[in-house]
């Protein structure tokens, strides 16, 4: 459990070793989970084993205690202190979260005396900063870690890159609570940052290992405040003016990868629906940034990049399906009449198709198929897979756009999609449910391009714009749920009645149900046509020039 740090008289910093301490600034790992037997399995295996012939492999006792202010003001911030202490040193360590993707995070070290925190001893300008809003506040522990360690280092075969292994158990601990920690962690010494990818997948293909995309600092807040993992909605990526499209492409492609990871185990968590929600939009998202750049990307990877993403994202559209029916559809009418019978029993079938259905999910990110999924995406990416000379064949004009300043693409795209949405919305009071159907994923296509390229641009007809599609957007995604929990209920009223009702309860308890959100789907047309009209007269914010 936490200890409460004391700092012994006289202390005096103890060196270093310079083995413990990584190059200042910053660190590129990768975390991999497994079960403990798996970890003592993994460390013999050959890639491992003849890296390391005639080497020593002492287990170290690793304890981590993490300090924050009481208002936990540095997490909020996104950012991570902690003192560690590996035999008699003490070494002090400022951590920001992720960037650039999923594998670099800032990381500063010194030593300090004892388990307690020295903000002041920070000697780098960039932490020192970090923290210089909490000088005036106190410091904490909140959690800690305690982990047997044993260190490895792999060099790439036919590359480059070498890779030290930390094989990690242990646990995270508050002062009432624990959990297991069981990982393996790959830090990049030398070389790309694709090498860690690339050693994951080999090592993965013989173990049962599965991406821990969460810091033990995110785990140990968790637990410390009892909160299930939080969702999270997609951020902008930085793009700038002066990008071209090849460096905007990668930075899309990690946004929207880490966008995904980042609720991986919110879904696997299964309390927060919005989790399942916003994993299946980052892959809506990363489907469409496909679709944005795909004359840049080589067909046979694309062909492996869509087939991917269509299995996972289906493999999570039943959760979300049945969440939207469950919370939104069959919850509202069924709170006004709590004791009818048919309501009971549709409520009922539905909240265990619901848990079917995150069986589903939780089942498909358990499979190796999306551990390797994974890993080779985000070594494509860090290896800027799209420009791999010998996949450029027959790909010309590709190869030019990718030079091409990102303006110039986005002004193009973004015409060519507002274009699309404008003739699907021809005669739009008069459109058949399949016609706004299309034009609804028209809509989508318009708004993913419009949020990853809005940063480019400035002026209050950027958030016109946006707030009007939006709009648009939301009132058929209404129709939409309404079209869905049509084919739901009639899955939910097949077979015999429950005990303590009848077929025919049911039956009239999904006719409510329908008619409760077609009486009100009917209403909001009106609100529709005019939600069209706005947008179709809301002024554009990209040049109408293009390129």
């Amino acid at each position: 459990m936490i200890e409460e740090p004391v700092v012994p008289e006289a202390a005096q910093p103890t060196p270093v070793a310079e083995d413990v301490l990584p190059p200042p600034g910053m660190e590129v790992e990768l975390k991999l989970a497994a079960e403990p037997a798996v970890l003592n399995a993994l460390v013999k295996a050959p890639i491992i084993a003849d890296n390391n012939a005639g080497k020593a492999a002492a287990a170290r006792r690793l304890h981590s205690v993490y300090y924050d202010t009481p208002d936990l003001m540095l997490h909020r911030r996104g950012v991570g202190l902690r003192v560690r202490k590996v035999g008699r040193r003490f070494i002090q360590t400022v951590k920001t979260e992720a960037q650039n993707g999923v594998l670099h995070r800032g990381e500063w070290e010194v030593p300090v005396p004892s388990l307690n925190p020295v903000p002041e001893a920070m000697t780098d300008p960039e932490p020192q900063l970090l923290l210089s809003e909490v000088a005036d506040q106190p410091l904490v522990p909140v959690f800690a870690t305690r982990v047997k360690r044993i260190k490895k280092t792999v060099r790439e075969p036919g590359g480059d890159a070498v890779v030290e292994l930390a094989f990690d158990e242990g646990n995270v601990e508050t002062l009432t609570q624990r959990q297991p920690v069981s990982e393996l962690e790959l830090e990049l010494i030398e070389g790309p940052p694709a090498a860690l990818f690339r050693l994951a997948q080999r090592l993965s293909a013989d173990f049962p290992l599965r991406p821990e995309w969460r810091s033990k600092s995110a785990r140990g807040y968790a637990l410390a405040h009892g909160r299930p993992p939080e969702a999270t909605k997609a951020a902008r990526p930085e793009l700038f003016a002066t990008d071209t499209v090849d460096r905007a492409l990668g930075r899309i492609l990690k946004h929207c990868f880490k966008h995904w990871t980042d609720n991986e185990a919110v879904v696997l968590d299964g309390r927060d629906v919005e989790g399942v929600h916003q994993m299946r939009v980052a892959l809506r998202r990363l489907r469409s940034a496909l679709g944005l750049f795909r004359l840049m990307i080589p067909p046979e990877d694309m062909a492996w990049l869509r087939e991917e993403t269509r299995w996972l994202a289906g493999s999570l559209g039943p959760a979300r399906d049945w969440d939207v029916f469950c919370d939104t559809v069959l919850a509202p009418v069924a709170s006004f009449a709590p004791d009818d019978a048919g309501l009971t029993m549709l409520t009922k079938r539905a909240d265990g198709e619901r848990r079917n259905g995150y069986r589903t999910a939780h089942a498909a990110i358990a499979e190796p198929r999306y551990t390797q999924f994974a890993l080779r995406f985000a070594e494509w990416v860090e290896d800027t897979g799209w420009r791999r000379p010998a996949d450029r064949h027959g790909m010309a004009e590709g190869a030019h756009w990718l030079e091409v300043p990102v303006v110039d693409f986005a002004d193009t795209v973004l015409r060519q999609r507002h274009r699309k949405v404008l003739k699907g919305g021809r005669r739009f009071a008069e459109l058949a449910p399949e016609a706004r159907h299309d034009l609804r994923i028209q809509l989508k296509k318009l708004r993913y391009a419009a949020d990853f390229f809005r940063c480019l641009y400035k002026g209050k007809r950027v958030k016109g714009y946006m707030a009007a599609l939006s709009r648009l957007q939301d009132d058929l995604g209404v129709l939409n749920d309404v079209a869905v929990a049509r084919g739901l209920l009639g899955r939910l009223v097949e077979g015999p009645a429950d005990e303590g009702g009848t077929q025919v309860d049911l039956a009239f308890a999904a006719g409510e149900v329908m008619g409760w959100h077609s009486h009100a789907a009917t209403e909001m047309l009106g609100d529709l046509t005019k939600d069209w009209r706005s947008f179709k007269g809301t002024a554009p914010f990209w040049s109408q020039k293009g390129a």
